[in-house]
């Protein structure tokens, strides 16, 4: 009876949104796409948690500080998910025809290959010369602007009795920036259970800061405080997490990026500095964080984590007790269609210890060895005259002589799409405490994999395609004689009738050498009514372990005036193991970046209502039910932002 309803209900929405008015992007919407492109990613297994809300605080730095078009550079354009290789290099070529100046983002439909698909979802994050706010950009580019948030949240869920805090949560954030020269940013957390008072720890639970500037003492740009760096493919540095399209990107990029979040993991602490000078770049900097880990009598350091929570009497020894000392330099030479990097970075324990346990290393017998360690690369990038064919690639080498490789081709067909091809080779004995690519480790460490991608808005009319293969194995099985490897594929379809309806299909398959295949597959149907109201459903389903998982939702997102949105979402699932458990994104307020994870036979129920108080002050609410069959009581949430401008 209950599925009768819920497709009934589906039915109407469906019926209703066929007669809908025309679609308007807004920041909403890019928000609610940015979290589906990583809910699909994290039910991939793709992507952490972590990765999760670094890329959710990019999106919020994007939106708060739009990039100008006639200023923008193509490390910058290539941090938007949404543009391809040859989509960034069309811009840039058309731009420079322009004589590098665009009047206005009305100018950007004439670039070639920028669809009303890509317009829709890219334009809330860049601004034009002759916007309508222009004298309003002049005032705070001369007078600077601020951005206050306090976020309250409380939660009722099983279990929380054992941890030392109330089930309650704070953060504030504080920000303010004055044109693009100069940026400030403050911010304390307190998660769910983390206590206020425990013995000599007093307050919030972690504090983050920034303060960057560009164009100061002859450098491009510097930071003070909390900072990311990326350097080429990954193989060396990336830190933070680049949101893209898996089937047409490389994750090549070469950036340094001040901190605007709470998030307590992959980042750095000190000073950073990068210098330019017509075709060269320098970038330097030096860290110094404590990390949470056990140190024991042996002075060996075990459970090593960034993950931040400290709710338990165990999190509190393990409380930032391990010393990480950081220092690294790049050199950059770019030209007019390639460019190439040297990176070096260093960085140690401390002398005194010794890691018992590294992930990622498990085929390095002696880790004394990366106690102290080291990892120096070459990466390059090169793309043809017109822009549709990109090569990159990245060659490092690390303390112990290891060796890694990455490269990376694309190549776009006017009448087909994007075909991207990715090989990989990481040695046994390669190993980097920040080093981020497109491995199946956390850390690139032995394997050897190809991936073949597609993707195309041209192939079917109205229907986009993406779809992937990959397939990798462990170069050394490991020391127990277990080989590791396996394969994936994965394929999305979208389907758009009309401008305000589609129909969107998702299928992945993973077959692990070492684990039963895990399949999913995934249904839905977004329609816009008019420019106040939008509805979707679907249906998400996954096989683990020979038994199949399910789920059934709808959302709704009503604009009941031009001060009040609502938003609604309604689901059943029924999951019966850990394996096949399912990422769902419902309703959020800004700034929270929990995961929703479904894993049991259950109901939710979750609604946010936004206000706004005035020209300066928002106010946003959320509250969530949800029932679990095996519990004796539902787990409820709410939370509560005090947003002012």
């Amino acid at each position: 009876m209950r599925l009768f309803f819920f497709f009934l209900l589906t039915y109407c929405f469906i019926s209703v949104g066929l007669f809908g008015q025309e679609e308007k992007q807004s920041r909403e919407d890019l928000r609610g796409l940015w979290r589906e492109r990583l809910n699909t990613l994290l039910n991939q297994g793709i992507i952490n948690e972590n990765n999760q809300a670094i890329s959710l605080d990019d999106l919020e730095q994007f939106l708060d500080n739009p990039l100008d078009i006639n200023k923008v550079s193509v490390e910058e354009l290539r941090q938007i998910p949404f543009l391809t290789d040859f989509q960034v290099y069309q811009f840039i070529h058309y731009r420079t025809n322009k004589g590098g100046q665009l009047l206005s983002l009305a100018d950007l439909k004439s670039i070639k290959s920028w669809d009303r698909e890509t317009l829709l979802v890219v334009l809330p994050l860049l601004k034009g010369a002759d916007d309508e706010d222009l004298s309003q950009n002049k005032q705070i580019n001369q007078e600077g602007r601020s951005k206050f948030n306090l976020l309250y949240g409380k939660r009722q869920r099983a279990g929380d009795e054992q941890y030392l805090g109330s089930p309650s949560a704070f953060a504030l954030r504080y920000q303010y920036h004055k044109g693009e020269k100069f940026r400030l940013f403050l911010g304390a957390e307190q998660d769910y259970c983390e206590p206020w008072s425990y013995q000599k720890h007093r307050g919030f639970d972690s504090y983050a800061y920034s303060l960057s500037a560009k164009n100061f003492l002859g450098l491009e740009k510097v930071v003070l405080g909390d900072f990311r760096v990326s350097w080429g493919e990954g193989l060396c540095l990336k830190q933070g997490f680049r949101l893209m399209d898996y089937s047409t990107s490389s994750t090549y990029a070469n950036k340094l990026t001040a901190v605007a979040g709470l998030s307590e993991s992959n980042k750095f602490r000190g000073l950073a500095g990068q210098w330019r000078k017509g075709k060269i770049t320098l970038m330097a900097f030096a860290s110094y964080r404590k990390l949470d880990g056990n140190i024991k009598d042996d002075n060996f350091i075990y459970a090593l984590s960034e993950a931040g929570l400290h709710r338990t009497e165990k999190d509190f020894e393990r409380r930032r007790q391990v010393p990480l000392r950081t220092a690294g330099v790049q050199f950059s030479l770019g030209f007019r269609q390639f460019n190439f990097s040297l990176h070096h970075l260093y960085y140690d324990f401390s002398k005194k210890y010794t890691l018992a346990h590294a992930t990622g290393a498990s085929q390095i017998s002696d880790l004394n060895a990366i106690q102290q360690h080291y990892n120096t690369a070459l990466s390059y990038r090169w793309h043809s005259r017109r822009g549709d064919i990109n090569v990159s690639g990245e060659l490092a080498r690390n303390r112990l002589g290891a060796l890694a490789y990455v490269q990376n081709s694309s190549i776009h067909f006017s009448n087909l799409g994007d075909f991207n091809l990715r090989f990989r080779s990481v040695s046994p004995r390669y190993w980097a405490y920040y080093g981020q690519t497109t491995t199946h480790y956390l850390r690139p460490n032995n394997e050897r994999g190809l991936t073949l991608a597609f993707k195309s808005r041209e192939l079917i009319k109205r229907t986009e395609l993406s779809t992937y293969f990959d397939i990798y194995k462990g170069v050394k099985p490991f020391d127990n004689g277990k080989e590791r490897g396996g394969k994936a594929f994965a394929m999305s379809l979208t389907y758009k009738p009309i401008q305000r309806f589609s129909l969107q299909s998702r299928f992945s398959l993973k077959q692990d050498l070492d684990k039963p295949y895990r399949l999913r597959l995934g249904l839905r149907a977004i329609h816009q009514l008019n420019q106040a109201t939008r509805l979707e459903t679907g249906i998400a389903t996954s096989r683990a372990k020979g038994e199949w998982a399910y789920l059934l939702y709808n959302k709704c997102r009503y604009q009941v005036s031009e001060k009040i949105k609502l938003n609604t979402s309604i689901l059943y699932h029924n999951v019966p193991n850990w394996d096949g458990r399912i990422y769902y994104y419902e309703p959020q307020l800004n700034y929270q970046y929990q995961s929703l994870f479904l894993y049991h036979k259950g109901f939710r129920f979750a609604t946010t209502l936004q206000v706004r108080l005035g020209k300066r002050w928002n106010l946003a609410s959320k509250f969530a039910y949800h029932r679990l069959s095996h519990l004796p009581k539902a787990n409820t949430e709410f939370a509560l932002l005090l947003s002012y401008r």
